[in-house]
């Protein structure tokens, strides 16, 4: 893509997130966007197909840096209880960081319409792509885990089921205004993990 193309996809993304955050999903149309950034609706479609392109393109510019640092993990030359541990805190530290993006996650997954179902499909996307790199880390410590190559993806699910309980109790925690200790949040994660696995 263009320098000058990619540079009004990032101000779109951003204009739309902007007016996401302060109204609503569903209340925010392409050409009140469109006139926040002063060009066309014909600009708009240019880059996205739809607002919901948008708002999926949205999600996954801010998921990705969560997924390449799992893959980063997994491939660095740390041990597996340290690869664990740091899985777990950059996915938490994700949460602490974007608390804003979350909650306007949950606000589109409650909405009714295509928004919704770009949201929920969206998580999908993202839990696949955790259960796939917690796999390539433990494929890569096949000697060293209590279970059979075969369970791997069943023991990267109930692992991402386990974090997202928790990602979802710091986000309660951080919109009540209470204080979080991710060490300690980390810590309770690998010991509960650890019951699951030889470490």
């Amino acid at each position: 893509m263009r320098k000058k193309t990619e540079y009004k996809r990032n101000q779109f993304l951003e204009i739309g997130k902007e007016l996401f955050f302060e109204k609503g999903y569903i209340n925010v149309s392409v050409k009140e966007i469109c006139d926040k950034l002063g060009t066309t609706t014909g600009s708009f479609y240019f880059l996205f197909p739809s607002k919901e392109k948008l708002l999926e393109e949205l999600f996954i510019e801010s998921l990705k840096k969560v997924w390449d640092k799992g893959e980063k993990i997994a491939e660095s030359k740390k041990d597996l209880k340290g690869k664990i541990t740091s899985f777990l805190s950059e996915s938490l530290e994700y949460v602490m960081k974007e608390k804003e993006l979350i909650q306007f996650y949950k606000s589109v997954l409650e909405e009714n319409g295509v928004g919704a179902k770009t949201a929920s499909d969206i998580r999908k996307i993202h839990t696949q792509k955790q259960e796939e790199n917690l796999c390539k880390l433990f494929e890569i410590h096949e000697e060293d885990i209590n279970h059979s190559s075969n369970r791997f993806y069943d023991l990267a699910k109930y692992i991402i089921l386990i974090l997202e309980h928790k990602q979802s109790e710091i986000v309660n925690k951080i919109m009540s205004e209470e204080k979080i200790n991710k060490s300690k949040e980390v810590n309770f994660l690998t010991e509960t993990i650890e019951g699951m696995m030889k470490l």
